[in-house]
This record gives structure tokens, sequence and C-alpha cells, in this order.
């Protein structure tokens, strides 16, 4: 595929996208209008939670990051096969999601790649193989949530609409893992087109993780803990509003913001978070209004974190804004050695 056909294919997607993303705001907007939430008392709730308790979930957010980076570079090093600097693969990991704080469509994600690709001279091989370290990063955090879904579902009350929701992505991320688990095992299949071959192998290098038991273990173990940490995030923001509700509660807003996440289709889904948050704290007697607080200020303190993150990785890296962000700087495609079946 040439980078003329790349271009034309985004333009038609585009339209699709563009829709879809009207039609998300339109269903933010008319649950709000519907609702009709007071202005003024979600100000008063922002205004009267307490500014030290949110700095201390943000701070206690970044050892989230930080651990759950650990994970990732567990997989890395299975997909590229060498021992990889860990303050660089770090600083990759907290850039990309830096840039997924900020810009829609999980393009940090290419980011951590590249960022680290470019400091270890990986080339398009080690490029490919990153990409799929991220893609079954990414499927690792099935795990814990499940767990913590798993938990909701069975002590918290959550809403009819909710309930199915957060069971459709169980049943999903299931599949997902079952999908990943016989790509990493099956072997090498014959594929006629080019361009299906250079991302079958891409992923497959990623994926080889799900074959070390041992890194496996430890990687999903990390992403536990990082996930479990994320809980008592929420817990210390319950604190600064002064919210009495235990740990399945703080589950229950963590499965919710990262059903509202899960497809970003503008900068961190504000908005649409907000109503998820609001959504999943109404069985615990919180009034919308304040649920709407509590996912503001939960969101802000999560998002500045991981931006704090993201510009220490960026001065780790040496990597400005603009070098960052400009096509020229796109990342290898996985083109040499790969021949057609």
């Amino acid at each position: 595929m040439t980078t003329g056909d790349t271009v034309r294919a985004r333009r038609r997607a585009w339209p699709a996208a563009r829709w879809g993303l009207t039609a998300l705001a339109l269903a933010v907007v008319v649950y709000l209008g519907a609702t009709r939430p007071d202005w003024g008392e979600i100000g008063d709730a922002l205004s009267d939670a307490s500014a030290p308790w949110i700095v201390a979930a943000g701070l206690v957010n970044v050892v989230s990051l930080l651990v759950r980076g650990a994970g990732w570079v567990v997989a890395a090093q299975v997909a590229t096969e060498r021992r990889l600097p860990w303050v660089h693969a770090q600083a990759a990991f907290q850039l990309g999601q830096g840039v997924n704080t900020v810009v829609p469509g999980r393009v940090g994600e290419a980011v951590k790649a590249y960022a680290l690709n470019t400091r270890i001279g990986g080339g398009a091989e080690g490029f490919s193989a990153l990409i799929g370290s991220v893609a079954v990063h990414r499927l690792m955090d099935v795990v814990p949530l499940a767990t913590v879904s798993l938990i909701v579902i069975t002590f918290g009350e959550l809403e009819g609409g909710l309930r199915a929701s957060v069971i459709a992505t169980l049943v999903f991320s299931g599949a997902l893992i079952v999908v990943a688990a016989r790509l990493a095992t099956r072997p090498g299949a014959r594929v006629r087109n080019r361009r299906a071959l250079e991302l079958l192998d891409a992923l497959r290098g990623g994926f080889m993780v799900l074959r070390r038991r041992g890194p496996l273990v430890v990687a999903v173990v990390l992403e536990t803990v990082g996930w479990s940490i994320q809980i008592g995030v929420v817990w210390l923001a319950f604190v600064a509003f002064d919210i009495d509700a235990g740990p399945v509660a703080a589950g229950a807003v963590v499965i919710a913001t990262n059903a509202a996440t899960l497809v970003p289709l503008w900068p961190g889904n504000v908005g649409l978070v907000q109503v998820a948050v609001a959504l999943a704290l109404a069985p615990w007697g919180v009034p919308e209004s304040e649920g709407i607080a509590f996912g503001l200020a939960l969101q802000g303190a999560e998002m500045l974190s991981a931006l704090a993150l993201g510009a220490v990785a960026m001065a780790v890296e040496g990597i400005g804004l603009r070098s960052l962000l400009s096509p020229r700087r796109a990342a290898p495609v996985a083109r040499p050695g790969i021949e057609e079946a």
C-alpha cells in the first residue's frame, strides 16, 4: 500500500468516524439535557472538595502508571529478544500515555513503540515487534479489569444498562485473549497479501510473551498491581469529596471510566467520562451533580499526572513537541526481510 493509498483510505474512513463522534457527543448532550444537572451544585461540589486529597490522588496515579509501564517493559523485552534500557523503556511508555491523554485515536500507542525503537535502533523489524507488544500489553489489562468487573457485578448494585455493558465488555475481552493466544501459538500462516503478512508478523512478534510463562506472569502481576493502585486513586478522590463508599464503588468507577474511554474519539472523552462516573456512583446514593463533579476532578488529577510524566519522558528522551507531532518523523513500516509466501 502506497502513501497515497493510505491517505485516501483515511479520508474514506473519516466520515464514519465523524458520524460516530457526533452520535456520542449528541448522546452526552441528550443525557445532560434530560437529567438537567445543576451546574451550580457541580461548581459547589468542586469548590468544597479537598485539594490536598486530589493532589494525593494524582501522585498515587503516577505510581500506578510507573507499575503498568514496568509491565509493558517485560512484554517489550520478550518481543525484541533483548534486554532494554529500563529508564528509556519507561520513558517511552509514559510518553505514549501522555499523548493518549490529549490526542484521540490511541495515537500514543504507536508513540511508545516509535520512541523506544528510536532509542534502541531496532529498525523496521524492531518497530513491528514493539507494536505487537503494545497490543498484547493492552490485552493484559483484561485480567485485572475482568476481576474488578466480576467483583462489582457480584457485590455492587449496578443499573441494568451498566451491568449489561460490563458483561458484554467481559465477553468481548475474553474473545480477544483467545484470539491473541491462538495467534501467538499458531505456526506461521502462508499469506499472499504482502501488507497482511507484515501486519501478522508484527502482531506475532509482540504476542510471543504469551508463550513465555515466567515473563507473562510477571507482566500480568504488574498490571494487576497497577490497576489495584488505580482503585486507591479513586478512593483518595472519594475522601476529597467526602463520599462514603468503599472499594466496590471505587472498582465500579474504574470500570466505568475504562468503558467510557475504550474508544477515544476526542481528548479524554471529557463529558462522556463524567456521565459514566455519575451513573456508576448512583447506586451508592451519590447525587448526579456530585458524581459529575467527582468525575471532573478525578479525570483532571489523572490527566495532569499522565501529562507530567509525559513531560519528564520528553526531557529524558530529548524529544521536542514539534518533532514528536511532525508527520516526517513517522515510524517505519516493517518491510525489510519479509517475503511473500
